[in-house]
């Protein structure tokens, strides 16, 4: 029944019928598809459905059909938020995220991760750290061990990797699950030169992402490969994506890379 609601207004909406989407004549001997009370949160499913589908374009020519008749709240303006982001219209969506007081972590996380596209990552940091104020210690531990890997990446990309890495820690001490805080945290551990426990933290991902040892060790030297290339150690990096080749003599990435970093380190021809 849901999903009927949903598709229904969408298609009302999506042919420039916004508004008079509340209020619909059902056919001839139907019965209405909702309640007209829910109409509006409705509505918000269906814009919040094509954010997620990363279709940006109709959900801001809904959601401005939406303001346009006066609808406003706080879900609309996160919504709203994300797709911006989604568009790269990072200073529209700060000017709306960021206009009011609100408590809600979810305003901070996107205003977080918008900082760190712009390249402001001391913003990034003050929005991720008041996320968490604001996030519940208990009752959404995976929740929070979110916003706690989002506030590492920021302190990393700041180059602040000992305390990214406790982060890291406490977001996985919430969500042992969640692939990417330890990834993350591998990555930080390469930048401190802590190369051996990086490289058991990348094969501990890839371990839980393929049932094949190969992929797994070959991935895993290919991220350590990475890791060393960002921290300008191009021939660490060249031998962490020759291991992986080694391994794994299909793997594409690691053969690109090490292409990549050749190229980059021969001479220029003379004419």
């Amino acid at each position: 029944m849901r999903r009927a609601r949903l598709a229904w207004l969408g298609l009302l909406l999506l042919t420039g019928c916004a508004g008079r989407a509340l209020n619909p004549a059902p056919p001839e001997g139907m019965e209405p598809a909702w309640d007209p009370s829910e109409a509006g949160s409705v509505r918000l499913d269906v814009v919040d459905a094509l954010v997620d589908t990363g279709d940006y374009d109709n959900a801001l020519r809904m959601i401005g059909a939406m303001r346009a008749e006066g609808m406003t709240g706080e879900r609309l303006d996160l919504i709203q938020g994300r797709a911006l982001l989604g568009q790269g219209l990072y200073g529209e969506a700060l000017d709306l995220l960021e206009d009011g007081f609100s408590t809600n972590p979810e305003r901070d996380r996107l205003i977080g991760l918008i900082h760190l596209e712009m390249g402001n990552v001391e913003e990034a940091i003050d929005a991720n750290r008041r996320a968490l104020r604001h996030s519940p210690r208990r009752g959404e531990p995976n929740a929070r061990a979110e916003l706690l890997n989002n506030l590492g990446f920021s302190l990393a990309a700041a180059g602040r990797h000992d305390e990214a890495l406790d982060a890291y820690t406490e977001a996985l001490r919430l969500n042992p699950g969640l692939a990417r805080a330890r990834n993350n945290m591998g990555f930080s551990l390469a930048a401190l030169e802590r190369d051996v426990e990086a490289l058991n933290t990348f094969l501990a991902v890839q371990r839980t992402l393929t049932p094949d040892e190969t992929t797994a060790q070959a991935n895993a030297h290919y991220n350590l490969g990475l890791a060393r290339e960002a921290r300008g150690d191009h021939a660490g990096a060249r031998a962490s994506y020759a291991r992986a080749l080694e391994i794994a003599p299909s793997h594409d990435r690691a053969g690109a890379a090490l292409t990549a970093l050749a190229t980059a380190s021969s001479p220029p021809e003379v004419p």
